[in-house]
């Protein structure tokens, strides 16, 4: 039986769901709680697909979605291993603070791909992307409007639009093809940051080292919307069965209530 490999998780079986509590590397992060991790390693071999939420703190409803599905994929009915972080800026999720991590008041999703050497912020986004990402088949990373924002849910990912590295645009399609799987209504392409800024923001940094990626918001203004999780949910699903770790509707699923 095939045992799929992500470094910093140790040994994960095949046809089951563990879960973790890592410790991210980086001298700032030293003093951190522990962050919980899902893996969800299915029966059969396939591609390793990573999903976090929580790079911002106060985006509740895309949070709950990596919960849920952490308790709702049924690991013997998939094709490859799901890997699952529900918050990723645990400062932030604690002191409900929108936007920015509090300890270094840096917003991480302008500083990807990160710095091990770099503030707070820098090293959590470069132990993110090296200790999960970089070991990925694909990444998602789920969003939302943050606490005083509300949006319209839509995917954005890397353009192939200026790339001239045929592998480049190979990834960026590829991406391009996630996010029109995903399945919500509008889907950004971008070739540029959207703000001028230290780094780049997480699909766009995955992208640069070859992950197809993509970023998905829905839900907001600080509340935890039962149709924004279903949105992300389903989306995730949705990439699965795009990727061909799933087959069929939701035959996988063992519940996708909140209890």
């Amino acid at each position: 039986m095939h045992r799929p490999k992500v470094r910093i998780l140790g040994d994960l079986k095949a046809g089951t769901t563990q879960r973790h509590l890592i410790k991210l590397p980086g001298a700032a992060l030293a003093n951190d709680e522990p962050r919980p991790v899902i893996s969800v390693a299915g029966a059969k071999p396939g591609p390793v697909l990573f999903v976090n939420a929580g790079v911002h703190g106060g985006e509740y409803p895309a949070v709950e979605a990596v919960i849920r599905l952490g308790k709702a994929l049924d690991p013997k009915k998939i094709s490859g291993t799901v890997i699952l972080m529900p918050v990723l800026n645990l400062p932030a999720f604690r002191t409900r603070t929108p936007f920015v991590c509090p300890i270094d008041n840096v917003n991480p999703n302008r500083v990807f791909p990160g710095d091990p050497h770099g503030s707070y912020s820098e090293q959590m986004t470069h132990a993110l992307i090296n200790e999960f990402v970089v070991h990925a088949r694909a990444y998602i990373d789920l969003h939302g409007g943050d606490i005083p924002e509300a949006l319209v849910p839509f995917v954005i990912c890397r353009s192939e639009a200026g790339l001239a590295d045929s592998k480049a645009c190979d990834v960026a399609e590829r991406s391009k093809e996630m996010a029109l799987a995903f399945g919500l209504p509008y889907v950004l392409a971008v070739s540029k940051p959207v703000q001028p800024s230290k780094g780049s923001s997480s699909y766009a940094a995955a992208a640069e080292k070859g992950v197809p990626s993509i970023l998905a918001e829905a839900g907001g203004v600080g509340q935890m919307q039962e149709d924004a999780v279903e949105v992300l949910v389903n989306g995730v699903v949705n990439v699965m069965r795009h990727l061909g770790m799933i087959a069929g509707e939701h035959p996988h699923l063992n519940s996708l209530s909140n209890t």
